[in-house]
């Protein structure tokens, strides 16, 4: 298997001279990832504690903003549109070259209202990093939401892709199918 430089870069960037911050933010990514809140909660704290050990660590900041994302889908109580911007905004000021970041400030601005923003976002988001989960779902859902069924079907089919067992993104992608009478 040959990874492309953006793909090796990614696997291979700590962004951070603190082995324990690393540690911390790969225990805390085991976590974001999965189904339940509970284990999304963990994740945030484990994101927390990477930020007490490096305060500038831009993908803990990222990873705050990645959870907080999933709170707000996920109606949890005490989540807000403006902890999103406001972690996704210094994950951007450490490192403006962070996907997951552009994905996060993407997700919440399309979910305030600011569709051309948040358009600008997940484009950014995909320039850095094709192979992003977040990216391709948060503005495959973004263009759903704004009755753009053709421009969210590949962006679902890569985010599907991505991450198979993801029930949801399958869910997204039949409704578009369904919606452009494509029933088959």
């Amino acid at each position: 298997m040959k990874l492309l430089p953006a793909e090796l870069e990614t696997i291979t960037s700590r962004s951070t001279d603190n082995p324990e911050a690393y540690q911390l933010l790969l225990m805390a990514r085991s976590f974001s990832h999965a189904d339940d809140m509970n284990s999304v909660k963990t994740a945030r704290r484990l994101f927390g504690k990477a930020l007490e050990v490096d305060p500038n660590y831009a993908r803990a900041y990222a990873g705050l903003a990645d959870c907080d994302c999933r709170f707000l889908l996920n109606d949890e109580p005490g989540a807000s549109y403006e902890t999103v911007i406001a972690n996704s905004t210094k994950a951007l000021e450490l490192d403006p070259g962070l996907a997951d970041a552009y994905a996060s400030r993407g997700l919440a601005l399309s979910t305030i209202g600011r569709p051309a923003a948040a358009e600008a976002a997940f484009a950014r988001a995909l320039s850095l990093d094709a192979s992003s989960f977040e990216a391709n779902y948060f503005y495959a859902r973004n263009c759903f939401a704004l009755g753009q069924h053709e421009k969210a079907i590949p962006l679902y089919l890569r985010a599907a892709e991505l991450k198979p067992h993801e029930y949801s993104t399958w869910g997204q992608l039949q409704m578009s199918y369904v919606t452009l009478g494509r029933v088959e």
